[in-house]
């Protein structure tokens, strides 16, 4: 066991045992009760701020902590994602909220012919892959592109992913559902992959996951239905619904014509 918290392990859990053990962590969960009650998530009350400006303007060691384990958890899942999505006839794609890139790159390898979009915070795309940027392998085929798909999309592409990002909380959600099917167009394919919960022993750490979201942002992870009836609401077409790997299921829409 003592091997997953070293960092040259390549199924490491270091990063994410860190994250898990962060002073926020320990001060938001002794309130779990008052965030079931309210529905309300608790650190903007503990910390005078909502979370992500917190970490990024007051706790910046703690916010480099969380990405780590988020790069963690997307290296890990990466490849799963590249073997399942078929792009093939697809010219371009983007990748949005997507960390440093490692699905976009694990998509550019499998797929030679095929362009790429990376779009997520300038703090984090600062980081993207050097294999995306100015002098890597890919970057003749990869833009890196800062912005925040809650307020914008600004990239034309023919398939969307959207990772792991529609958790936060119902009107981000119904924000970057709009501002995709806005950049995508009629017929655009928009892939959402997320971890959903349900009572199945699968779905325990995915279960632990939705009452941190709850604590933190007021968020939530999803059941089928309710990642259903978001999909719906934002006027996309449901085509299938498939699992990805035992934690992670794909929801393959598109832009009605």
């Amino acid at each position: 066991v003592s091997r997953l918290l070293r960092e040259d392990d390549p199924n490491s859990l270091r990063a994410i045992s860190l994250w898990c053990t962060e002073p926020w962590t320990w001060d938001a969960w002794p309130r779990l009760d008052e965030a079931v009650r309210t529905g309300r998530n608790v650190v903007e009350d503990l910390y005078g701020k909502e979370f992500f400006p917190y970490l990024n303007e007051d706790a910046p060691e703690s916010a480099d902590v969380f990405n780590r384990a988020m790069t963690t958890s997307s290296v890990q899942s990466a490849r799963d994602v590249a073997d399942f999505l078929d792009l093939s006839g697809s010219a371009s794609v983007a990748d949005l909220g997507g960390g440093q890139g490692h699905v976009l790159v694990s998509l550019l390898d499998k797929y030679p012919s095929l362009h790429g979009t990376l779009l997520d915070l300038p703090r984090v795309v600062d980081n993207a892959l050097p294999r995306l940027r100015p002098g890597g392998d890919l970057a003749d085929r990869a833009c890196v592109v800062p912005g925040d798909v809650r307020v914008s999309v600004p990239v034309s592409a023919d398939v969307y992913i959207i990772k792991n990002i529609l958790e936060w909380d119902d009107d981000s959600t119904a924000r970057t559902l709009h501002n995709v099917r806005a950049a995508g167009g009629p017929g655009a394919r928009v892939v959402v992959i997320e971890n959903l919960v349900d009572d199945s022993p699968s779905m325990r750490f995915s279960t632990a996951m939705d009452l941190l979201l709850l604590l933190n942002v007021g968020g939530a992870k999803h059941t089928t239905d309710s990642m259903v009836g978001r999909l719906t609401e934002a006027g996309l077409v449901i085509d299938d619904i498939r699992p990805v790997n035992p934690y992670l299921h794909a929801f393959d829409c598109h832009v009605p014509r």
